[in-house]
């Protein structure tokens, strides 16, 4: 774990380090990805930095994209080989904007699975995953052995929520 620690830290620090890639660089790559969806200018600046970190976050005003920035984000990293699904969690009444945009954001819209929690079977071949934080606290073992199958992005919507405790 520590080596990891470390090599995350390296990379994140060198991706801080260097001016983020060119905005219209990031578009055709989009493009290229079956993004549909066209980015705001500031969207297109949040993405590129974002993209160069390991982890990251978007802490930006409602209404401003960050779902659509966000699926722009799993559009590359998936066209780039680094992940191949994504889980979200997020509060129940995002999940229809989840939904939607994935809908709308791709050419070929991904398949979008909602996690039930319980003993129901969870999507093997859903490109994204939706679940809330009480369905990740009280199934987090089958979740995260979901995650560990493949490489998956992983979305905190309303990450604040995380904070509650266990």
């Amino acid at each position: 774990r520590l080596r990891s620690m470390a090599a995350d830290r390296r990379t994140r620090e060198a991706a801080v380090s260097m001016p983020p890639a060119c905005p219209q660089a990031i578009a055709a790559e989009l493009l290229e990805a079956g993004f549909a969806r066209t980015l705001k200018p500031f969207q297109l600046t949040n993405l590129c930095r974002v993209a160069t970190l390991p982890h990251g976050a978007d802490f930006s005003v409602p209404g401003a994209g960050k779902t659509t920035v966000a699926l722009a984000n799993f559009a590359l990293q998936r066209s780039r080989g680094h992940v191949q699904r994504m889980l979200v969690v997020a509060p129940l009444a995002a999940f229809a904007a989840w939904k939607e945009d994935a809908e709308a954001c791709f050419a070929d819209s991904p398949r979008v699975a909602v996690h039930l929690g319980g003993n129901r079977p969870l999507a093997s071949t859903a490109d994204i995953l939706l679940s809330n934080y009480h369905r990740l606290a009280s199934d987090y073992d089958r979740l995260r052995l979901w995650v560990s199958r493949s490489p998956t992005q992983v979305v905190l919507d309303e990450a604040y929520r995380v904070k509650r405790g266990r």
